[in-house]
């Protein structure tokens, strides 16, 4: 445990895992829709009318995967880009998917987003030390 990490009573290797998958799954998804939009569009059924939308959630997630790479070393000082990620998505869930659900049936791609964002977000809510945001 390095002296970082050995400050807070929670666990960095959640924080790295978490950083991790930032660095997989959403770097990997944000690169892919930036290099191919119209592929990776039409792969993961997102509307290919909404190309700008698009490159700008992409180019999110790229952002992300690099803060997770400067948070692999660094997870007590980074944390808070998987307090972001968690706060973004369950607004996103909360302010946007919600009030279309009751309207009527979501998208496919809606639905795989939620299927992924669910367990992100889960897992960025454990990985944050909540003790050590609250005591500074």
């Amino acid at each position: 445990m390095t002296t970082e990490t050995a400050k807070i009573k929670v666990h960095p290797n959640w924080i790295r895992f978490m950083f991790a998958v930032n660095i997989v799954v959403g770097g990997g998804l944000g690169l892919a829709i930036l290099i191919g939009r119209q592929a990776a569009f039409s792969y993961f059924g997102f509307p290919t009318e909404e190309l700008y939308i698009g490159g700008m959630v992409a180019s999110v997630m790229v952002a992300y995967a690099i803060m997770s790479i400067i948070g692999m070393f660094f997870p007590v000082k980074v944390y808070p880009v998987l307090l972001m990620q968690a706060i973004e998505k369950t607004v996103w869930l909360l302010a946007v998917v919600i009030p279309q659900l009751v309207t009527g049936p979501l998208p496919g791609f809606v639905v795989m987003q939620i299927a992924i964002y669910i367990p992100l977000t889960i897992g960025d809510l454990i990985a944050v030390p909540w003790k050590h945001l609250f005591a500074k």
